[in-house]
């Protein structure tokens, strides 16, 4: 850090000598004296000072081990690039060039802050950026049966090992993934070999409930109060938003769900209703009722115009978003946990707690009776976790109750995977998923496991 400020004060004095005249220059020594400080005020008329880019600076992050390695992954703690006080005074010159040249001094400083995750450029649809390991050329459906999966790390905060994991995304864009445990969410790059921190940020005083990547750049994150955090994962920026507009302001903010294409964020309460939130604004745009029952799971159709819940009942209606109104249901057998649906909603699962997954086709939104086409009985625990791949081929079903939990669907043939997990020891399961083009998959409740899939050649 005191190094590169050197360096911006080195060419402020070189500008600075080239406009002085022969007198001036005779000087010099006595404005090599000066502070930087006095330097940059008496040239610029300014003073410069640390500030958070928050709402809330004294309940963001925490400061205290700011990193100091000139290495290109840290840990950012609350660390923002230096801003501008408001109360200016008069500059003794201005020139066009010197702002040029302190916008640059600042994203160098930023550039510092924020480590490698400026760096992780958007994934070509042909690329290969896997750390040089070999990945299969063949395209097609996947096959049925057996698939070629390895282990490639796990994802875990350091010291923070042994806390559940509240959160977990993996970019839609970069090939990196964000996990949140405790009060702390970081940014990991997802290469299959080692795997790097690349930012890290606490949220003091903010135990994270539930947190998910919105948008391209932006990371939403909630507990069990009225406020929640949002993060710029690009600008490093904080923002403190101190309750929902249009919701009463008792109400705690918890749970939410979304997708990634999607317009609104769904927030649910204890009592009932579905609260339908802008992303932009964060503000109230409907409240749906899905059923007396509080509900146990919400899904977003990829494209955000549809909602689906699921009641304990074994209620599942459809909403149509465009119209914030309900416009169908069926029922499914009760002690229902969880609700799966894939992007292309030709594959609907409900799993329950006897560990039965009961899978629907696209019929199910039109049927009042909808017959279910296969009923998996492979697991022993119930059914908390579902996902699925961006293909809509391959499908992950987990229990955060017990270990060893945990199956894969094979779609096209509704038959679970023979080789996975195999001899392999699992975490219990509540957060993971797979990458954008489904190279990766991630699993986990206090550690995420990372598997290649090799089948798919990109992230």
């Amino acid at each position: 850090m005191i190094k590169n400020k050197r360096k911006a004060a080195i060419v402020l004095k070189k500008n600075n000598e080239e406009r002085k005249d022969d007198e001036q220059n005779a000087n010099k020594s006595d404005s090599d004296s000066e502070s930087e400080e006095s330097l940059m005020e008496r040239l610029f008329g300014k003073k410069m000072k640390q500030s958070v880019v928050s709402t809330a600076s004294s309940e963001v992050i925490d400061s205290d081990n700011e990193e100091t390695s000139e290495t290109p992954v840290k840990t950012v703690q609350e660390q923002t690039p230096p801003t501008v006080d408001e109360d200016e005074e008069d500059c003794v010159w201005h020139d066009e060039d010197d702002d040029v040249e302190r916008k640059k001094v600042a994203e160098m400083k930023f550039a510092e802050f924020s480590g490698a995750w400026l760096n992780v450029k958007p994934v070509a649809e042909d690329e290969e950026n896997f750390s040089g390991k070999i990945f299969s050329k063949r395209r097609g459906v996947l096959p049925q049966g057996e698939i070629d999966i390895e282990e490639v790390g796990t994802l875990v905060i350091g010291g923070l090992g042994g806390l559940p994991i509240s959160g977990f995304d993996f970019h839609p864009h970069a090939p990196a993934a964000m996990l949140t445990q405790a009060d702390t969410l970081a940014m990991f790059k997802i290469d299959g070999r080692e795997n790097p921190l690349l930012q890290a940020i606490r949220l003091d005083n903010f135990h994270i409930k539930c947190a998910r990547i919105i948008s391209r750049n932006e990371c939403l994150a909630t507990s069990h109060v009225q406020w929640f955090y949002s993060h710029d994962l690009e600008s490093g920026a904080i923002t403190r938003t101190p309750f929902i507009k249009g919701r009463d302001r008792k109400h705690r903010v918890e749970q939410f769900y979304t997708s990634y294409e999607s317009k609104y964020l769904a927030f649910t309460s204890r009592d009932g209703p579905i609260h339908i939130v802008s992303k932009k604004n964060k503000e109230v745009v409907g409240v749906l009722q899905s059923a007396t029952e509080q509900n146990v799971d919400v899904k977003m159709s990829k494209d955000g115009n549809r909602m689906w819940t699921l009641s304990e009942c074994g209620q599942v209606m459809t909403f149509d978003l465009r119209k914030m109104e309900p416009v169908h249901s069926f029922q499914d057998m009760a002690g229902c946990t969880s609700l799966g649906v894939n992007d292309q909603e030709t594959i609907f699962s409900i799993g329950s707690t006897s560990g039965l997954i009961n899978l629907y086709d696209e019929t199910c939104m039109t049927k009042e009776y909808p017959d279910c086409l296969k009923t998996l009985k492979n697991l022993r625990a119930p059914v908390t976790f579902q996902k699925f791949n961006s293909t809509g081929e391959l499908g992950i079903f987990g229990s955060e109750l017990l270990p060893d939990q945990a199956r894969l669907l094979h779609c096209h043939s509704q038959s679970v995977i023979r080789n996975f997990p195999g001899q392999r020891k699992l975490d219990t399961i509540s957060q993971g998923g797979f990458s954008p083009k489904s190279g990766f998959m991630a699993i986990g409740n206090r550690r995420m496991q990372l598997f290649k899939l090799n089948h798919y050649p990109n992230y």
